[in-house]
């Protein structure tokens, strides 16, 4: 997830593909995850801005909602939803191509 549910996102969120206060079908997605013994994790901009910059040291241009899932990743290890070490398979669909301006803004904040 990217920040709380219901809280109203950044004015400019840097993962705005995924910023939805009101996801539709919430309480599905919910129940789902409970039956899958799944989980989720919420990360902040700052979190996604160090994810595109690790991910552009290792030659990869994603846009930031991509970026997301490399910060969930390290969140959930983080919070102990993943085992480190542990295989994940990550798809990184999104072009940066797409995002040049949020993502060059990003790999600033997050360098400084």
């Amino acid at each position: 997830l990217y920040g709380p549910y219901g809280a109203e996102p950044p004015a400019e969120p840097l993962a705005d593909g995924i910023a939805i206060p009101n996801p539709p079908r919430l309480e599905q997605v919910v129940e789902a995850v409970k039956r899958s013994y799944g989980g989720a994790v919420v990360v902040e901009d700052w979190e996604i801005a160090e994810a595109l910059r690790e991910l552009a040291r290792a030659g990869l241009l994603v846009e930031p909602t991509s970026a997301a899932a490399v910060a969930g990743l390290r969140r959930a290890i983080e919070t102990g939803l993943i085992c480190k070490g542990e295989r994940v398979l990550i798809p990184l669909t999104g072009s940066g191509l797409k995002a040049l301006d949020k993502i060059a803004q990003a790999i600033g904040s997050a360098t400084g």
